[in-house]
This record gives C-alpha cells, sequence and structure tokens, in this order.
C-alpha cells in the first residue's frame, strides 16, 4: 500500500511538471508572435517568469532523471536567456555630482496622500513626476508640497493624469497624444542641460494601444538619435517588461549606447507582491549615468522609484 501511495504520488507530480513544462513551452513559442501581433505581446511580458520556471523544472526533472524532460526545459532555459542576452547594458561613469529625481504611478489613488506627499518630502528629490494624478490628487499634493513652486498640471478623472513638480525651473516642450488620451510629456531642464520624457503608455489590451505604444517609443528613439548630444531621462510606465519585444526594438532603435535598469531589476507592479516576484513596467532610461532606487507604494499598486542621476555628460 505505502509502495503504491508512493508510486501515485510521484505520478502526480510529474504529471503536473509535464503540464507545467507544456505551458511554460507554449507561453515562449507564442512570445516569439508578440512582435507581429498584440495579443500575443500579452505573452510576452512574461520572460523572466518562463525563466525562472524553466530553471525550477530542470532541476526537478534532474532529480527524477527524466531525460526527455531534462532536455526539453533546458532548451526553454536557454532560449530565454538568449533573449535577455539581447538586451545590452552599460554603465562606467562616475557620480562628480548629482540630483534626484521622484516618478510614481499613484494609481489615482487619494487614500494614502499624506503618506505620499511624506515620502516624497523625505526623498529630498528636486523634481517630482507622477502619472494617474487626478485634479483631487494634485490638490493635496501641491498643498503638501510647497517647496515646489514650479508645476505642470495634466491631471484627468481617468488613468491618464501627469503631474510635474519641481524646485527649479523646467520648460514643457510636447504633449504628446493619441487615442484620446495623452501618452507622454516632454520637458526640459536648463540648469541641467537635460531632457525628461514622462511616458504612461496604454496597456497593450487592443491593437490600437499596441500600435500607440509603439509609435510613441518610435518617436522618442527617432528624436533621440537625432539629437546625441542632448542628454536625456525616460521616465514611466511603459506597460511592458524590458525583455518584452516592444522594449527590445525600441532599444534597438537608439543608436548610443546608453544606460538602463539592471536587466533583473526589482518589479513595480502590481506593488502587494515581492519585488523579485512583481514585473519590472515602470522603466527609467538615461544616456547619463544614475542610480535607482525602488521606493513605497503608498497605497498604489505601482512602487515609486527614486532616481539619483549624475549631472554631468559622458
Amino acid at each position: 500500500m505505502n509502495f503504491y501511495f508512493s508510486s501515485q504520488v510521484k505520478k502526480n507530480i510529474l504529471d503536473f511538471l509535464d503540464l507545467t513544462l507544456f505551458l511554460t513551452s507554449g507561453g515562449v513559442l507564442i512570445s516569439f508572435l508578440g512582435r507581429y501581433h498584440w495579443f500575443f505581446n500579452l505573452f510576452d511580458q512574461f520572460w523572466s517568469f518562463y525563466l525562472f520556471v524553466s530553471i525550477v523544472l530542470a532541476l526537478f526533472f534532474i532529480f527524477l532523471r527524466k531525460k526527455v524532460q531534462t532536455f526539453l526545459s533546458v532548451f526553454v532555459l536557454i532560449t530565454c536567456c538568449a533573449v535577455f542576452y539581447k538586451i545590452d547594458r552599460y554603465s562606467d561613469l562616475k557620480f562628480h555630482s548629482s540630483y534626484k529625481i521622484y516618478y510614481h504611478n499613484i494609481n489615482s489613488s487619494n487614500s494614502s496622500l499624506v503618506e505620499l506627499s511624506y515620502n516624497i518630502k523625505k526623498t529630498n528629490t528636486e523634481i517630482v513626476t507622477l502619472v494617474e494624478a487626478t485634479p483631487e490628487i494634485e490638490n493635496v499634493i501641491v498643498r503638501n508640497l510647497v517647496d515646489y513652486s514650479n508645476r505642470f498640471s495634466l491631471a484627468r478623472d481617468d488613468n491618464f493624469g501627469f503631474l510635474i513638480l519641481s524646485k527649479i525651473n523646467f520648460k514643457l516642450e510636447e504633449v504628446y497624444e493619441r487615442i484620446g488620451i495623452p501618452v507622454y510629456i516632454k520637458f526640459f531642464v536648463k540648469k541641467y542641460n537635460f531632457r525628461i520624457y514622462l511616458l504612461h503608455l496604454p496597456p497593450p489590451l487592443w491593437r490600437e494601444a499596441w500600435e500607440t505604444q509603439k509609435e510613441a517609443l518610435s518617436l522618442i528613439a527617432n528624436e533621440i538619435n537625432r539629437n546625441k548630444n542632448q542628454s536625456f531621462i525616460i521616465l514611466g510606465d511603459l506597460n511592458m517588461t524590458n525583455s518584452s519585444s516592444q522594449f527590445q526594438d525600441f532599444y534597438r532603435q537608439l543608436n548610443p549606447k546608453f544606460y538602463s535598469q539592471e536587466l533583473f531589476s526589482q518589479g513595480t507592479w502590481p506593488s502587494f507582491v515581492p519585488r523579485y516576484i512583481s514585473l519590472p513596467i515602470d522603466h527609467v532610461l538615461s544616456n547619463r549615468n544614475f542610480e535607482m532606487e525602488i521606493g513605497p507604494s503608498a497605497g498604489s499598486d505601482h512602487r515609486s522609484i527614486i532616481v539619483k542621476i549624475s549631472a554631468f555628460t559622458h
């Protein structure tokens, strides 16, 4: 009886692992289609998940001495590693002088505005960039952060409001809109001679949103390539991971090397799961050296990001 029970349990475990391998392999195969169709782009966001699952599966199949499954799981693992390998990372500058920027997708949440205001004050950043800002949120934040005398507001009652607060002067250059929503705003900070792109791309849940993602990123890449000597930083909720085809296409369009967050950076969404399990869909990209720190959520489903960036170009 004990032998039968042990064999049955082993068979159930193996069946579960086989099913997991099948689903993971299917997700990997479907993800390659994300470059060509908006629907498959949804699968394309989970390469890091496929990678970690394939590692666990390979270890289990080695332990169970299943050669075919071990080979397949290792093949999936190598495929995932190849996808990540395409993403270059470059950072070799030292900080001579620096300043800080606070970024947060606040999820139109007004339940923790006191905490949010306190978190911003505590970071002592010069520039605050918020997305999903509503008029109600703007009133509270502006009232609590009186030191930030320079302001640009595009507060909305939907999920695509923007709010910028700054202790130094900046100049608004562009508000890019598509499908009835502001997708990104661009402004220039004369004191540090750099340009900020603050983005909130729509999630690729329908074709027009997927095309909007591609078009907005392509416009930004083309503009950066035309002004290679201009220092820039890109902040925002791109609604894509850094291993997705959309992000990699954007990354490859940029001609000069530039600085990006670490490949396996801590995730920012959703904030209620551990950081190394959540997805890194909020991004920081720049051609200046920088360090980034994942901060608290203050009631949002996104974690905040505090960026320390070099005040000098290469």
